[in-house]
């Protein structure tokens, strides 16, 4: 396995036609996909780009027939009035979002340790994860590829942590207020600007 440098990016709003699944996602990967391939040829979708996988929990957390996992295409299409959910198949917009990525190469079942580093990368630089874990699947599927040359973007969501928002106090009034989430301006309370406490 090799993986290589991890990176922080914005990853815009897209339009996805996917698949929504339960269970062992390693086992399962290659058959939903193609379950989601004749889904998409059956209602003219086209891809984008690559196959993803959106998972919401893992096997540490909840017990394997537990696990809930989507995968899915970006596609360049308006999101139809309505969808077929009693299937699982649909179509949706997935928001803007901040992530942290890392490229890992080889079997998509020894990615546990990209994770890790990515994970380790996420604390050290301040950040806090905020929602699922993401795959792009950049090795073609379908095609047999030897499972160390298979190669797979991991995206993992982030916000600035506590650590870099710091609390501010009013010097006016003494109310004081911790930043949880940076989003940029400037804190005011009572007409002024409030001090950053150390």
């Amino acid at each position: 396995m090799v993986v290589q440098d991890i990176t922080l990016k914005k990853i815009l709003p897209r339009t996805i036609a996917y698949l929504r699944c339960r269970g062992s996602w390693r086992q399962l990967l290659d058959i939903m996909l193609e379950r989601l391939d004749r889904y998409m040829s059956q209602t003219s979708l086209r891809a984008v780009d690559p196959p993803s996988g959106i998972y919401y929990n893992t096997p540490s957390e909840v017990n394997t027939q537990e696990l809930e996992w989507e995968i899915f295409y970006p596609v360049e299409t308006e999101i139809p009035k309505s969808v077929n959910n009693k299937a699982a198949y649909g179509i949706k917009r997935l928001p803007e979002k901040q992530a942290a990525s890392i490229i890992h190469r080889g079997s998509y079942r020894k990615a546990g340790s990209s994770y890790e580093r990515l994970d380790e990368w996420i604390r050290s630089e301040g950040f806090e994860t905020c929602g699922p874990s993401e795959e792009v699947y950049i090795s073609v599927f379908g095609v047999p590829i030897r499972p160390r040359r298979r190669v797979c973007l991991l995206r993992v969501s982030v916000l600035q942590g506590q650590k870099n928002g710091g609390k501010y106090r009013c010097k006016i009034c003494g109310n004081e207020v911790t930043v949880t989430k940076v989003g940029g301006g400037t804190l005011v309370c009572c007409g002024q600007d409030m001090e950053k406490l150390n």
